[in-house]
């Protein structure tokens, strides 16, 4: 699988998404907090993880026919500037309507993001190491978290100011546009967009749906969870969430190995179906070591099964399609998501801490469906062509 980093393009594309990665890293688990310094309320907070993940709905078919036009080396340095500067003014804006607007602009760029490094990915490695690419893409993202939650937790530590925590994440996109400075158009990238099969993307899009609408119950509140319901300071959360991602990379690495003995389809349900008992843990048990080591092993799970998914839809699909297709799940995902957080925090605003006995409920129902979907509603586009 390491030999991929071989081919020049594939070490600096991964070697910016794991910069972007510490950003990503470092913005998920304290902007929630950083919201809350200013004084956001509860439902205020659910808005604003809403808002990056409605980009892709709402401007989806206008950045689907740029990407590949630009080409996605392009893109996605315009993406890692987009989305630093953003994060840069987040850390001093005081006022709700210029953090807002940021955060839309952050939106537009982790939308970019997202949809053009898979196809690009996808190019450069070629079918038969595409598992290979995308599972190592996804453990130094892992690590990368890792890194990255523990870098906030000491700055936070020093600081006492989530605002350089934030402000740090911004840099750290600005980085990531170095490695990608000098990258051209990869030989054999399309220059347009074009649907061939719309059937084969519902029936792709159908178990995404359902686990980013669960995923947005619970996934953007969790940092608060944990802190609230057990009286965890931040930075204690920040290393917990480092432990996750070292336990998500661990499964990434072994991803490749479960998908040449199993099959890509028949590994991403094994994955996703030992993750899902581990949900009630997390909600129901108020040990705190028994649910820290739920969170980590049913990350390591959830999140192992993204380069197996990965992989399946490149596999049924044309590469025209890719591009597409990627910001198609992006705001499907988006969108999901969105729904998801914003319920969330109106139902947390109105029950406070017991609202997550009924979100982790509405979470674990979601993703015992989108299990149960992959093998009837994906299953049949892997026949007669990639069975893994």
């Amino acid at each position: 699988m390491w030999s991929v980093l071989r081919q020049p393009a594939i070490f600096r594309v991964l070697l910016s998404t794991t910069f972007s990665g510490l950003a990503m890293s470092l913005t998920w688990l304290f902007l929630n907090f950083h919201l809350k310094q200013l004084s956001f309320p509860r439902a205020w907070i659910g808005y604003a993880n809403a808002l990056p993940a409605l980009i892709p709905v709402f401007f989806g078919v206008g950045i689907a026919h740029w990407l590949p036009r630009v080409g996605y080396g392009r893109s996605l340095r315009w993406a890692m500037v987009l989305s630093g500067l953003s994060l840069l003014g987040v850390a001093g804006a005081h006022r709700p309507a210029v953090v807002f607007g940021l955060l839309f602009f952050y939106g537009i760029g982790q939308t970019v993001l997202f949809s053009g490094v898979p196809p690009l990915l996808a190019h450069l490695a070629g079918t038969s190491r595409q598992v290979d690419v995308f599972s190592l893409q996804n453990a130094l993202g892992s690590g990368a978290g890792a890194l990255g939650n523990l870098l906030g937790s000491v700055t936070y530590r020093w600081t006492q100011d989530t605002r350089h925590v934030i402000g740090l994440a911004g840099v750290l996109y600005l980085l990531a546009w170095f490695p990608l400075r000098n990258l051209k158009r990869v030989h054999g990238e399309p220059r347009r967009f074009r649907l061939h099969s719309p059937e084969r993307w519902l029936r792709l899009f159908i178990p995404q749906g359902l686990i980013a609408t669960g995923a947005g119950l619970i996934m953007p509140f969790l940092n608060l969870y944990l802190s609230e319901k057990f009286g965890l300071r931040y930075d204690q959360v920040g290393g917990i969430f480092a432990l996750s991602a070292v336990a998500t990379m661990t499964a990434m690495l072994l991803q490749p190995a479960l998908a040449r003995r199993l099959g890509k389809l028949h590994a991403l349900i094994l994955v996703q179906a030992l993750s899902l008992p581990l949900i009630l843990v997390m909600a129901y048990v108020p040990v705190l070591s028994l649910v820290v080591v739920a969170l980590l092993i049913r990350g390591a799970l959830m999140n192992a099964g993204n380069p197996l998914y990965t992989a399946v839809s490149v596999g049924v699909l044309e590469a025209e399609e890719w591009p597409g297709f990627m910001l198609a799940q992006t705001a499907l995902w988006s969108l999901g998501w969105s729904v998801g957080s914003a319920f969330s925090g109106h139902i947390q605003a109105r029950m406070g801490l017991a609202a997550y006995d009924v979100l982790f409920a509405g979470m674990f129902g979601l993703y015992t469906l989108a299990t149960l979907s992959y093998a009837r509603v994906i299953g049949p586009l892997l026949e007669g062509r990639e069975a893994g």
